[in-house]
């Protein structure tokens, strides 16, 4: 199976669309509200009681993330962005395999990653972000970030590994847990950038 940039892609050019694409996920991360981040933070927590270890590591990765947005909403510089990223990092180690907060957290430090330069590390971490939502059942979650770890990977002229990622997305999208229409909703996402 051959991959490709979607009609779309190939229509604008490559380089046009690779500097939209990367322009856009630099405008996703600076200008995303802290409240919105702290609430998708937020969202995948529990109301279970019980002090436990695997609470207080998810307590200590809710600090974490919450730095890692207070410097993201203070600085812009790359030094800020990269010491954001290994907040969300750590915080991403100590959530459960369960937890989606995980994914989210991976994620953004993806996006603060790319921001900073580091698109090699950018695509690692969307890849781990991936991984992470499928293992923990948002299954959306996880083909948008295949798909954005394919776009960075395009961007630095990884075409194997782009390969790779677009299966994994579309993986992802066929799940047999998923109905018809969900399929086809996620198989969307991935068509949009890449067609075989």
């Amino acid at each position: 199976m051959i991959v490709t940039p979607s009609a779309t892609m190939r229509a604008s050019g490559r380089a046009t669309c690779t500097r939209v694409l990367a322009t856009a996920l630099v405008v996703a991360t600076l200008t995303a509200p802290a409240v919105a981040r702290g609430q998708q933070l937020r969202a995948g927590s529990s109301g279970s009681g019980g002090v436990g270890r695997a609470t207080m590591a998810s307590s200590r990765a809710d600090d974490l993330d919450a730095r890692a947005i207070a410097v993201e909403d203070r600085h812009r510089e790359s030094s800020e962005l990269r010491e954001s990223a290994e907040l969300r990092e750590q915080a991403a180690r100590l959530r459960t395999g369960a937890d989606p907060r995980a994914a989210l957290s991976l994620r953004w430090a993806a996006y603060d990653r790319y921001a900073a330069g580091d698109s090699a590390a950018a695509e690692r971490l969307m890849e781990a972000a991936a991984a992470r939502a499928a293992a923990s059942g948002e299954l959306r979650a996880a083909v948008r970030s295949y798909v954005d770890a394919a776009i960075i990977a395009l961007q630095l002229g990884r075409e194997p590994r782009v390969r790779e990622l677009v299966a994994a997305a579309r993986r992802v999208a066929e799940a047999p847990t998923l109905d018809s229409d969900q399929q086809r909703a996620l198989q969307a996402i991935v068509a949009l950038h890449f067609t075989n």
